[in-house]
């Protein structure tokens, strides 16, 4: 029997694994930490999907966003990271909470690391919203919450 100390990992402690990326276009966020690493530290301009497994829409936005991702990187030779994350699980959870998210699916923008507007949502990619929100990270203009409609309802919210 192979018993011996050292061989087998001591109870209670995980061995770490480093995380395979299946997808070369869009960058799977699993926790608070990956966006620590991974976009604010690496002072990266990004753009996160938050979706969840059980939502229809995100299902049916996911690869659509993939391929977005995809012609981004190809032929346009963006720097743009594109990530992905889920709501669901605890980790899930407290990402949520944090970055301040209500619904999916929801996009956010980071520009140089740093949170960039509100999150948003779309009901399809491509998306002019979403486009549109893209076209002013790159531009390297102060955020509008008119891009996203944010304004507008604000507006609306404030009038009632």
């Amino acid at each position: 029997m192979m018993g011996s100390a050292g061989i087998l990992p001591e109870k209670g402690k995980k061995k770490k694994k480093k995380k395979v990326q299946e997808n070369p276009f869009v960058y799977e966020i699993e926790s608070l930490q990956d966006i620590t690493d991974e976009i604010v530290n690496a002072e990266k301009d990004a753009i996160l999907f938050v979706s969840a497994p059980y939502c229809k829409l995100c299902r049916t936005i996911s690869p659509q966003y993939t391929r977005m991702a995809r012609m981004f990187q190809e032929e346009k030779g963006s720097g743009l990271l594109f990530a992905k994350a889920s709501s669901a699980g605890k980790k899930g959870k407290q990402l949520t909470f944090t970055l301040n998210v209500d619904s999916v699916p929801t996009f956010l923008l980071f520009k140089k690391g740093q949170k960039y507007g509100q999150p948003f949502g779309v009901v399809k990619v491509p998306s002019k919203k979403l486009e549109k929100a893209i076209r002013y990270l790159a531009s390297g203009k102060e955020w509008d919450d008119s891009i996203t409609g944010m304004e507008s309802n604000l507006r609306r919210t404030l009038l009632k």
